[in-house]
């Protein structure tokens, strides 16, 4: 893998959209994958979502412990409207 495309595949704004394209094509377990990265790289918007995954169970087992993780780490993030 080139480091160009490495540095593609940890733009967490990338990842983001990814998730957007994978989640419409039905591919919710890659949708998932996609949206953690972004979510450990601090990207508020993919911890929401990867939060709103967890809660539905969409692309991975439902938890209910993992959002309320997920929507805390991204109001410490600057997304007030996730708490």
């Amino acid at each position: 893998m080139t480091l160009v495309r490495r540095r593609e595949i940890l733009d967490p704004g990338k990842l983001f959209l990814e998730t957007e394209r994978r989640e419409e094509s039905g591919d919710f377990s890659n949708a998932f994958k996609s949206l953690l990265a972004g979510a450990r790289l601090g990207h508020t918007s993919c911890q929401v979502n990867l939060g709103n995954f967890y809660a539905s169970g969409k692309g991975t087992r439902k938890n209910l412990q993992k959002p309320a993780y997920w929507y805390k780490r991204a109001y410490r993030d600057g997304a007030r409207d996730a708490a």
